[in-house]
């Protein structure tokens, strides 16, 4: 494994494979528990859903599925991470929607895998290394309840003690869907099941959607207390909804919901400072703009110092709005790549509670996508102006950033990057590393060494979902190493790469 010495930092990458077509099996659609949801096939809040909501609703409802070719693809080089012996039909199977943690020697992954859903109703895949990222095994799925099934979106976080904790959209017996997190006490080599983190607020009228989860080890009062947030869908709108745990994941306390009535919102993020303060940033789509609210009380109660549904900085849609025959109508950048979300990156620094935010914006011009950097260090009540991270002088695009602080503040932020192809088709995978608080920029590094192509979208290359090529990636650091990983199409599967 080769190393890139970036300042006091090691840079590892981790990337996983996306291409292929997904073939569900023609009984497993019609097998999935309840019938609670078909309102949201024709409802107002479609356009805001989750790539993995809309799997759920492809796979329940929509079964006329055509398998298409691949296009612009390129061989890889890299290892494989997952076993494709596990996939039921390895050459038609998609892993996309990252995520990644790491405590010590103990890196895991989840990504959305739909390589086993027919045998065991779940989307949700996952992988672990013991020896911190060397050789990777590759556990299958997480286990969704009995008779039940985990549809995916998935998140990672870590205690102080070293518990794994794994987020995900997750269906009960009945069909009625909720937030589900297990945990692993292994290193992330099992799992429990899914206990519920949207008690009281999921039913047949209420749709739970793509959550993001966080640990406090801040070594305060509310060490070990874990955080998570997500979008709860009805048929008057989305509501940005928040829970918490304080008893080390087995059992979430009564939701609280953040964000007001009659707005359509998505992709809320939690993440916690250094004094156990607790950061929750969404995606607004009436007014278009990133907001945040904060907790001074372990996520008891939210609005502390003022900070409330606070903007921090407009945002323009990217990509352009596709035809209701393609993508569903969803804005779509070059290659039918869904730009619906541009959902907000948070991390906190741990030395001094500065917040820092990353997200993607359509600027003025041509170009239809670039990733922009804010920092508040006045604990959210003011913003920075927005920085554009990436570097380039093309009219290519620049989309779904990744955010992490390291322990000694050090910010790495990571997105898909086409300015190597003049067409603005092929992807890279790009880095911005910051050492002072994202005041200035190291110049942009390409962490990826082969360009990968996009797979046919439009019509849909996956019968999952069509325009999809996931909602995000992600990255984490520890004292010695930014871990990164992201969905590769050069590959059929899962790979693990070093710069």
């Amino acid at each position: 494994m080769k190393i890139v010495r970036a300042m006091m930092l090691s840079l590892v990458l981790l990337s996983l494979g996306m291409i292929g077509w997904a073939q569900a099996d023609p009984g497993s659609a019609g097998q999935l528990p309840g019938d609670h949801y078909r309102w949201l096939l024709n409802s107002p809040v479609r356009p805001y859903l989750s790539s993995a909501a809309e799997q759920f609703l492809w796979l329940k409802y929509d079964k006329a599925l055509t398998e298409l070719r691949q296009s612009d693809g390129l061989g890889g080089l890299d290892q494989r991470v997952n076993d494709r012996a596990q996939d039921k039909n390895p050459s038609r199977t998609t892993q996309s929607e990252t995520a990644i943690s790491v405590f010590g020697p103990n890196v895991v992954i989840g990504w959305n895998d739909v390589g086993q859903f027919s045998s065991t109703h779940s989307l949700t895949g996952y992988g672990y290394s013991a020896d911190g990222g060397n050789r990777f095994s590759d556990g299958g799925v997480v286990p969704p309840v009995k008779r039940g099934a985990n549809l995916g979106d998935p998140d990672i976080a870590v205690d102080s003690a070293g518990n794994f904790y794994f987020a995900q959209i997750s269906l009960n017996d009945k069909g009625i869907a909720f937030i589900g997190v297990a945990k692993s006490t292994d290193g992330g080599q099992s799992w429990s099941l899914p206990v519920n983190a949207s008690p009281g607020v999921s039913g047949p009228d209420s749709f739970q959607d793509k959550e993001f989860i966080t640990a406090d080890h801040s070594g305060g009062r509310y060490d070990g207390n874990v955080y998570v947030s997500w979008t709860r869908f009805t048929r008057q709108g989305g509501r940005i909804t928040f829970a918490r745990s304080t008893d080390g994941g087995r059992h979430f306390q009564k939701p609280i919901t953040l964000s007001p009535r009659g707005r359509f919102v998505q992709g809320s993020i939690p993440r916690v400072g250094p004094n156990g303060e607790v950061y929750v940033a969404w995606q607004e789509f009436n007014h278009p703009g990133i907001r945040i609210s904060k907790s001074s009380d372990g996520g008891r109660s939210f609005g502390a110092d003022g900070v409330q549904d606070t903007l921090v900085a407009p945002i323009e849609f990217t990509g352009q709005r596709a035809s209701p025959a393609t993508c569903q109508g969803r804005r779509i950048l070059n290659g039918f790549i869904d730009a619906a979300s541009e959902f907000p990156s948070l991390g906190v620094n741990p030395l001094n509670g500065e917040i820092y935010l990353a997200f993607a914006s359509n600027p003025l011009g041509p170009d239809q996508s670039d990733v922009y950097f804010v920092r508040s260090s006045d604990g959210g009540r003011s913003w920075s102006v927005p920085v554009r991270l990436n570097d380039d002088s093309s009219q290519s695009d620049q989309f779904m950033p990744a955010l992490a602080v390291a322990p000694n503040g050090a910010i790495g932020v990571i997105w898909y990057d086409r300015r190597s192809d003049p067409r603005n088709l092929k992807l890279d995978v790009y880095m911005a590393l910051s050492t002072d608080g994202g005041r200035s920029w190291q110049p942009n590094r390409q962490v990826n060494q082969v360009s990968f192509g996009v797979p046919p979208l439009g019509p849909n290359f996956d019968s999952v979902r069509p325009c999809y090529m996931g909602d995000y990636i992600d990255i984490t650091a520890d004292a010695q190493r930014f871990y990164l990983t992201w969905g590769d199409n050069r590959d059929r599967g899962l790979t693990w790469k070093s710069l």
